[in-house]
């Protein structure tokens, strides 16, 4: 169902692989990575498991598959998550999030706050691409207006809503 893939990194006098193409050979096959973690100061391991019909596709992983598609190496199980994803619309449900696209929404919310607009928008893109897809996911209404709330109140203070605080030890 899944495994850990246990890594060296880089300057620890281990192994290195390359990230990005095991990345690649696991879409090829329908898998997925997870975010890391820490085992020591030598080595960090990475979960990858079957890709989650559900789950929506980023622009990256996308790129990754027209690579695959483009040199052959798409398999059975990796074309047949594509072509459900694309059946299901999750393969285009985070364009508006790559696209770094501020919805009336949201914009309305920044317009109410002060400062908070010009903030948000001297945030990474990184940053900036997290907090829309916790907003633009929400499942309910209620949902989706609390988080545009708390990603407007924090960036008029100059913090990040849904930071990230790196991977568990």
């Amino acid at each position: 169902s899944s495994i850990w893939l246990v890594l060296g990194k880089q300057g620890s006098g281990l192994p290195v692989l390359d990230l990005t193409e095991l990345i690649k050979t696991a879409l090829a096959h329908g898998w997925i990575d997870s975010l890391p973690n820490k085992i020591d100061a030598r080595r960090y391991k990475l979960r990858f498991s079957p890709r989650n019909p559900r789950s929506n596709w980023s622009a990256v992983n996308k790129a990754y598959i027209a690579e695959l598609e483009a040199a052959e190496r798409m398999q059975p199980a990796g074309k047949a998550m594509v072509d459900l994803a694309k059946q299901t619309g999750t393969w285009t449900a985070l364009d508006n999030v790559d696209a770094l696209v501020v919805e009336d929404d949201l914009a309305a919310a920044f317009a109410k706050t002060l400062g908070s607009r010009a903030q948000w928008e001297a945030f990474p893109r990184s940053v900036k691409r997290r907090q829309l897809e916790q907003i633009y996911t929400a499942k309910r209404p209620a949902t989706r207006a609390k988080r545009i709330a708390e990603v407007v109140s924090k960036a008029a203070i100059g913090e990040q809503a849904f930071a990230w605080d790196g991977p568990k030890s």
